[in-house]
């Protein structure tokens, strides 16, 4: 090993090396969020002050959740995000099982789309360096930093901006862009990598898959969409983080599967990826593509 090498193995954070090591989807889920916690302190403790639309009461189990596993506390926003990671690592790991345990039986995500999932992110994933999946994890964790009430009041204080009336996707965009030193992970970014996540990060703020996958949207919000042509690997990005998002999106009442990822959900945001990637590759017009996608949306 030369010294360089010694250099950048020293640099490198203990998730980094699990993750090029091979370690990071074999680690007990313990093992894993203690990493996590270690490699995303700063992220995760603005994720504690996010705010939290009421829902179910948290269910037992025989596991604590995420949240009371690393901090004594239920965090909802924390336990949502982090069940997200481990959804990635169920996903990587082909455990169809423990993904859809919780599930109503009636709209469980199939295993055919399930090992489309599994097969997508396997494709789109370069594991030579780890710098895919480093990316991909970090996109996760700050997805929804833009609902910290405490971020906001922070980037306030030190740039004189409000930004708290702007959406969360709009808010954390403002806050990478203006001043990233709030969100420490990006730095740590490979270049490329910090690139492709930038310009996800601003996909998200001017395009809302959910409201595209509903045919809620108007055609001139797939704009956003065409502004991706050739930053494929950028929206492939977003979109594993998006489908990793909506997986766990209930993670704040059941941390142990991707329980709000079910059939009817996946069918319609792989509708609105058939139809956004059929733009960016030059297939589909913005007109062409958002009428594909409500008939499609009928379909279901």
């Amino acid at each position: 090993m030369s010294m360089l090498d010694v250099a950048m193995h020293i640099n490198q954070s203990s998730l980094n090396i699990a993750i090029k090591n091979g370690d990071f989807f074999n680690l007990s889920t313990g093992d894993c969020l203690q990493l996590l916690k270690k490699e995303y302190a700063v992220e995760l403790d603005w994720l504690k002050t996010a705010y939290s639309v009421p829902g179910p009461t948290s269910e037992r189990f025989n596991t604590l959740s995420p949240s009371l596993h690393l901090y004594d506390t239920e965090f909802d926003e924390v336990n949502r995000t982090l069940v997200s990671v481990l959804s990635l690592r169920w996903i990587y790991n082909k455990d169809y099982d423990t993904f859809v345990s919780h599930q109503i039986p009636h709209i469980k995500l199939t295993r055919e789309s399930f090992n489309w999932i599994s097969t997508f992110f396997h494709n789109r994933i370069d594991d030579s360096s780890g710098d895919d999946i480093y990316s991909l994890i970090t996109s996760i964790i700050i997805n929804d930093l833009g609902k910290s009430e405490s971020l906001i009041t922070e980037f306030q204080r030190v740039t004189n901006i409000n930004i708290s009336r702007l959406n969360h996707d709009m808010i954390l965009y403002q806050v990478v862009g203006k001043y990233p030193h709030l969100v420490p992970s990006i730095s740590q970014l490979p270049p490329p990598h910090k690139a492709d996540l930038i310009l996800g990060i601003q996909l998200g703020a001017e395009f809302n898959f959910g409201q595209l996958a509903q045919a809620e949207n108007v055609p001139a919000s797939l704009l956003g969409v065409a502004a991706m042509k050739g930053h494929t690997h950028a929206f492939d990005l977003r979109f594993m983080e998006q489908i990793l998002d909506i997986a766990g999106a209930a993670g704040h009442v059941d941390h142990i599967c991707a329980k709000k990822l079910t059939e009817p959900v996946f069918q319609a945001f792989k509708n609105v990826y058939d139809v956004s990637i059929g733009i960016i590759e030059g297939r589909l017009g913005v007109r062409e593509a958002y009428d594909l996608n409500l008939r499609k949306r009928v379909e279901l």
